[in-house]
């Protein structure tokens, strides 16, 4: 695959069903096609066809973790269903993961 590859000619060559191994890779192009971009990232994952959720979850689950929690509008955060439970867990992972990384 080429960097300046189309999504739309990259998601024929990796794959875009439900099946974790067509999935994945997508998900993973898309990330990497726009890793400075959560917008574009879900952009790439949902408008190509396929099974979009999924696409879109796991594309922008590792573009929130790698760019953090500011690259996501405002306007969309405003939406989420149940946000102050998941930052609580999101902490708590954290801490749990800080406590780890120091041994």
């Amino acid at each position: 695959l080429d960097k300046g590859e189309k999504p739309e000619v990259s998601v024929h060559k990796l794959g875009k069903s439900v099946a974790a191994h067509e999935s994945v890779p997508f998900s993973l192009f898309c990330f990497l096609k726009y890793p400075d971009s959560f917008k574009d990232c879900l952009k790439c994952a949902v408008l190509n066809g396929g099974d979009r959720d999924t696409l879109g979850a796991m594309a922008c689950s590792i573009s929130g973790a790698y760019l953090g929690v500011d690259a996501i509008p405002e306007k969309w955060k405003k939406k989420i269903e149940n946000a102050t439970l998941i930052k609580e867990l999101a902490e708590k992972l954290y801490e749990k993961h800080t406590c780890y990384s120091r041994l």
